[in-house]
């Protein structure tokens, strides 16, 4: 009987050393991978496809931004090893510039298409930028394509700077205007008996009203409207100019939106062609069938056209943001400060104190 137990004493101990040794050279050999594939990934840049007479696909994906905020390297990572979308929630400005630019005296680029459909916040002044960039492509007489299954109103704004504007037979183009709809909480702060003090100066002090008031005051209402007036003045003159529309069509379709839609039968998209928004209603399949005609054949089965993301694109230009070995003199320094005032040292997407004053300062 001792026998037996020394047995299996023995078994189940060289079993365990076993299990141990395997799980430890397992876990050593997955430790092993990982650091292989990050030197991969940040060392050994994946050569960017070739392409030929192909459509430059410019994906304004995320928001459009000044500087990219830091993020965590394991999802940098994940990214990178990925190609998803869902990981791309910031586009630099100068990178869509840079594209832009080179894509107007590079022979292999046939045309630019706007991929609009992920466009995330976006300010006036940069869709500007944006659309100037575009128009200056426009001159080297290849074509600026817009096709979207539907038109958000930033989208179309951009989108308004093409040359040709597709919409999907199912599709619309949302155009409603600008508003501004602050939060009020004065009643919520006696509810919850919360004492407070708060010492304003002039008529026009309305950024202390949420906790003062249940509504906007007239003096708020009057500088809210004076703004957004003022933008949307710009917003519609810039889409009128670039449709060569009439100066108050973008006025008459959205504020008649009701009476112009029973008149289309209901379709959004047939109101959107009846308004000029759009040169022409495609589905997808024709809408590829079209850019087959417009490029070479796709290097890939599943493309339907020669293409190129704007990503890969940028792998193939060199940036004109990369800073120079030597400064010169007389050169101005700008410094982009976007995000929370914060104390001390800070990473990019918010403002340190320590980190704006040592750049001001080096």
């Amino acid at each position: 009987m001792k026998n037996i137990f020394a047995a299996l004493a023995t078994f189940f101990r060289w079993t365990g050393k076993f299990l141990s040794t395997t799980r430890s050279i397992l876990g050593n050999l997955l430790f092993l991978l990982f650091i292989v594939v990050i030197f991969t990934t940040f060392f050994f840049e994946k050569k960017p496809p070739v392409i030929k007479n192909a459509a430059l696909i410019l994906s304004l994906a995320g928001n459009i931004v000044e500087e990219k905020q830091s993020r965590d390297p394991i999802t940098e990572l994940l990214g990178e090893l990925t190609q998803s979308k869902e990981t791309t929630t910031e586009t630099l400005l100068q990178d869509i510039l840079d594209a832009i630019h080179h894509a107007a005296t590079d022979s292999q680029i046939k045309c630019i298409l706007l991929d609009l459909k992920d466009l995330g916040t976006v300010g006036l002044d940069q869709m500007q930028t944006i659309g100037e960039a575009l128009n200056q492509f426009k001159k080297s007489g290849k074509k600026v394509i817009a096709a979207e299954d539907y038109y958000r109103q930033k989208a179309y704004y951009l989108a308004s700077f093409a040359s040709e504007i597709y919409l999907n037979p199912m599709g619309g183009v949302d155009l409603h205007g600008f508003g501004s709809y602050p939060l009020f909480f004065r009643e919520a702060l006696e509810k919850l008996q919360i004492n407070y003090h708060v010492f304003r100066v002039g008529t026009y002090k309305s950024a202390v009203e949420p906790i003062l008031r249940d509504s906007m005051s007239m003096e708020a209402k009057e500088q809210m409207r004076g703004l957004l007036t003022s933008l949307w003045s710009i917003f519609t003159t810039d889409i009128t100019r670039q449709r060569s529309l009439p100066a108050d069509a973008i006025d008459q379709y959205t504020n008649n939106i009701t009476t112009k839609l029973a008149a289309s039968g209901g379709s959004t998209a047939q109101l959107a062609m009846e308004s000029k928004l759009v040169d022409s209603l495609k589905t997808r399949e024709e809408l590829r069938q079209y850019l087959e005609k417009q490029t070479a054949a796709a290097t890939a089965p599943d493309q339907g056209f020669s293409q190129i993301s704007l990503n890969n694109y940028l792998r193939t230009i060199t940036p004109s943001y990369e800073p120079p070995l030597i400064t010169p003199d007389n050169t101005i320094g700008v410094i982009i400060a976007e995000g929370m005032i914060l104390d001390g040292k800070q990473p990019v997407g918010t403002i340190g104190g320590d980190t704006l004053a040592a750049s001001i300062h080096p």
